[in-house]
């Protein structure tokens, strides 16, 4: 059984930032998850950190017997359709930067979003950003590194499809989010239906409904996680079981690092198990 977390539940420099990413592997590892998504706001970060550095935590990962399997870009801090010429540059050398500091630690897939946000005109938006990630994915290919959108609030399952019909599925892949699905009242598991033909990864986690971007466990929520279990069944997905728990609501905020990724482990293996029944 292959689960995943994001550091971002036991190693994060803003919600634990007593707890650096050794640290945070030795929780998330001895807890059982065999899986881990990178964030650029664990500590260290990939982005800009020294190669020496990057090359001790994948050692440490592989002593822990961690597969580092993805990395999710900075999402808030760049966009990729960003209307301004200048802005969008910087951050597709930010993204760039991310890609060379993957390459050291090892990780094969880089989960990005961004690509159809912002305020303006939304066929100006899914153009800008489709120019932004042919970019990035030229710099990726030299890495093997494969890019992995996401779907948003904004960029719903469809206009995954409909960007990788351009794109070309070589060296992309989609990130399903659970509760990005959740938030924008559309359902997750018909989510899960429309990308399986392209589906490398999940960010699974609940929330309380509409509007809401919780991060919290399955079953904290109001998800229905038999019908999004179902459907991983039918598109045959083969990837992890890859949480994006993030304690930044109630009750994880109330929560050590260590209680947050065991609730987080035994609430997957309960969602797993009882949709095996």
């Amino acid at each position: 059984m292959q689960i995943g977390l994001s550091s971002l539940a036991a190693a994060s420099r803003v919600y634990f930032p007593d707890v650096d990413t050794y640290r945070g592997l030795e929780i998330i590892a001895k807890q059982g998850f065999t899986h881990l998504e990178y964030s650029d706001q664990t500590q260290p970060s990939y982005l800009d950190t020294p190669e020496a550095e990057l090359e001790k935590i994948r050692a440490h990962a592989a002593g822990l017997g961690l597969t580092l399997w993805s990395a999710h870009s900075p999402c808030g801090a760049t966009n990729l359709s960003d209307p301004d010429a200048d802005g969008r540059a910087e951050s597709i050398e930010v993204h760039k930067r991310c890609l060379d500091g993957l390459a050291v630690l090892g990780v094969p897939n880089f989960v990005i979003h961004q690509v159809g946000g912002g305020d303006h005109e939304r066929e100006e938006q899914f153009r800008l950003g489709l120019d932004s990630v042919f970019r990035i994915r030229r710099y990726a290919r030299q890495y093997g590194i494969r890019l992995l959108i996401e779907n948003f609030p904004f960029f719903d399952p469809q206009d995954l499809l409909d960007f990788l019909e351009v794109t070309g599925p070589d060296g992309m892949g989609i990130v399903l989010d659970t509760g990005h699905e959740q938030q924008m009242g559309r359902d997750p598991a018909e989510g899960i239906r429309t990308t399986g033909d392209f589906l490398v990864s999940l960010h699974i986690h609940d929330n309380q409904g509409a509007g809401k971007d919780d991060h919290l466990p399955p079953t904290y929520g109001t998800t229905d996680w038999k019908a999004v279990m179902y459907a991983l069944a039918e598109v045959s997905y083969g990837g992890p079981f890859m949480m994006e728990v993030i304690p930044h609501v109630p009750p994880l905020t109330e929560m050590s690092p260590e209680e947050v990724v065991r609730v987080s482990y035994e609430t997957m293996v309960k969602v797993i198990r009882e949709s095996e029944k």
